[in-house]
């Protein structure tokens, strides 16, 4: 099998269209099998790295090693980002214990479960922006493996009926 993929200039637009589309549970009618095998062998390939494109819902193939290149130049960054020297996971851990004791004792209305569980850093990923000048990267940081994510979600439960009942 040849590792090319072949398109016509209207392929673009018709996959452009193709990914905007809410489908919900329905299954593309321009995507074949070949195009569906095709994409999985090029997402197998080490050499290059498949992301969503930033602001629309179709995706972009980078060559791997430029992808990293675009991380590392934000990660560079010293006014945004912080080389560790040790994982913060145990101190983070017990001072978000420490502040969800004094609340739980504090008052009978709310209860914060204390973090036991083990987790890992937040992750950082790029989304690709098609639409900039040298496609840069939108850097995103994921928090959900984050020992704090759990603990967001549950005040955000708290907080948000008492942010909508202050505007109403």
């Amino acid at each position: 099998m040849q590792n090319i993929v072949r398109t016509t200039d209207a392929f673009q637009p018709l996959l452009l269209a193709e990914a905007l589309k809410d489908r919900g549970s329905h299954t593309s009618g321009i995507f074949t099998r070949e195009m569906k095998e095709a994409a999985m062998e090029l997402k197998a390939k080490e050499d290059i790295t498949v992301r969503q494109a930033d602001k629309t819902a179709a995706f972009v193939l980078i060559k791997t090693k430029e992808y990293h290149e675009k991380l590392d130049a934000i990660l560079s960054n010293s006014s945004k980002f912080e080389r560790l020297t040790r994982n913060p996971m145990e101190d983070i851990k017990r001072d978000a214990n420490h502040v969800i004791s004094t609340i739980n004792t504090s008052t009978n209305a709310v209860h914060l479960s204390p973090i036991q569980e083990d987790f890992s850093l937040g992750y950082l990923y790029g989304n690709v922006k098609t639409h900039k000048e040298g496609n840069p990267l939108r850097p995103i940081i994921s928090q959900t493996p984050a020992l704090t994510y759990a603990l967001a979600k549950r005040l955000n439960q708290i907080l948000l009926p008492m942010s909508r009942a202050a505007i109403a």
